[in-house]
């Protein structure tokens, strides 16, 4: 992203992209109940978050899109969204099985690392309350 960092600090870039990160915020906010978001970069989708309730997914979408948009940043040219790249990407996530395990603090943790995904998700009685999965490297 040609920022120059004494550190070599992510908040460097962040500082430096901030006015573009910011717009992307303003450009996304959160819709009526909104629990969850996929991002695309390009045609591709990034990633998936979902929340077990409304509150937390709008507490935290800001952070997800500036995240994301970091990465969509250096992309050439946005491309018109494809339903069919979401629904895939989403029904694969669905199929996914998962090794469980207690999580550090409540609940179960859910990890996955196969068929293309990575991720995880943490459930606690029976509500998944964070949900996350991305592409692995290799797709």
């Amino acid at each position: 992203m040609e920022v120059t960092s004494e550190t070599d600090a992510m908040a460097d870039i962040f500082h430096a992209t901030r006015v573009d990160l910011d717009a992307c915020v303003a450009n996304m906010p959160p819709v009526g109940d909104q629990v969850g978001a996929v991002f695309l970069i390009g045609d591709k989708v990034a990633g998936i978050d979902l929340f077990g309730c409304s509150a937390m997914c709008r507490k935290l979408l800001p952070k997800l899109i500036r995240s994301y948009a970091l990465d969509a940043i250096e992309t050439p040219e946005p491309r018109p969204y494809n339903e069919k790249v979401v629904d895939e990407f989403l029904n694969k996530v669905a199929k996914e099985h998962t090794d469980a395990s207690p999580a550090i603090g409540l609940g179960t943790d859910h990890r996955f690392d196969d068929d293309g995904l990575v991720g995880g998700a943490l459930v606690l009685n029976g509500t998944i309350v964070h949900l996350a999965a991305l592409p692995s490297a290799a797709t």
